[in-house]
């Protein structure tokens, strides 16, 4: 058995193609997005902050969603990423959005700037939660919510990890360790949260499932997309990268469902206001 390298992954080495992969799999997170938004009240006219908004979503969609009499900045600390954020904004012509490099556990704006601020994916691989909890505290106007979706349990997330499990000595999860499945013990983030001053706490368990064409379709997809189970793979030796993508492909088959394989995902969506 070989240990997986880091758990913190390069984000910017698959960011150019993550928008042909968003582009695709956004209606399976619509569900997602919209607990995400809903979670942190955002409306007409808010301002609003986006942890960790990667190629901008969902940033983008809270732009559309405040409209011209609000305003929406999505940071995060890889360039590449926001690279792409930028692009898409152009081509959507959004102008009330802006993007920013940053490290969120030191954000770089005032006191009770913010009407709402979300996180969709990020809070696992930061450094330090609790310093990222405060900060975001921190920056939101009283009485306004903030908004975090995490992975859930790992048994409910089965691929393409329990494939890579024959290959690597995977960790468990820990909650001072970066990593995917960092906060998917039921309620850790919402203690946490609470911890930093949040009341009115909510957490909610979601379930997606993401659709493709076929085993082969998931497969290019984590390939292309995922900096970590990606990355991973292609670590492999030639021989055992050959095991492991086939049965990857074998695997996402078990989950077929009429002319689509739909893989489950399953997240924690908790909320709090200040």
């Amino acid at each position: 058995m070989e240990n997986p390298v880091s758990q913190k992954p390069d984000f910017g080495a698959v960011a150019h193609k993550w928008v042909k992969w968003e582009d695709w799999l956004d209606p399976c997170y619509q569900i997602l997005n919209d607990g995400l938004l809903q979670g942190a009240g955002i409306s007409e006219g808010k301002a609003v902050l986006d942890l960790g908004c990667g190629t901008g979503q969902p940033a983008l969609l809270e732009a559309k969603l405040v409209g011209a009499s609000g305003s929406v900045i999505g940071v995060d600390i890889s360039n590449e990423m926001l690279e792409v954020a930028r692009k898409r904004v152009a081509v959507e012509n959004l102008k009330n959005v802006d993007f920013r490099q940053c490290d969120i556990d030191e954000l770089p704006f005032p006191d009770a700037v913010f009407d709402a601020v979300t996180s969709r994916f990020c809070l696992m691989f930061v450094t330090s939660i609790d310093k990222t909890l405060r900060e975001t505290f921190r920056v939101l106007k009283p009485g306004a919510r903030f908004c975090a979706s995490v992975w859930a349990d790992p048994e409910k997330n089965p691929l393409p990890r329990k494939i890579l499990e024959m290959h690597y000595a995977l960790p468990a999860p820990d909650p001072a360790v970066p990593g995917p499945f960092r906060f998917s013990q039921q309620g850790l983030l919402k203690r946490l949260m609470k911890e930093a001053g949040f009341v009115d706490l909510t957490e909610t368990e979601l379930e997606v499932r993401e659709q493709f064409i076929d085993g082969h379709h998931y497969l290019e997809h984590i390939l292309e997309a995922s900096a970590l189970w990606g990355a991973l793979l292609r670590k492999l030796d030639q021989e055992r990268f050959t095991q492991a993508t086939s049965a990857v492909v074998s695997a996402a088959e078990q989950f077929r469902s009429g002319d689509r394989v739909r893989i489950p995902r399953t997240a924690w969506i908790v909320s709090g206001r200040k």
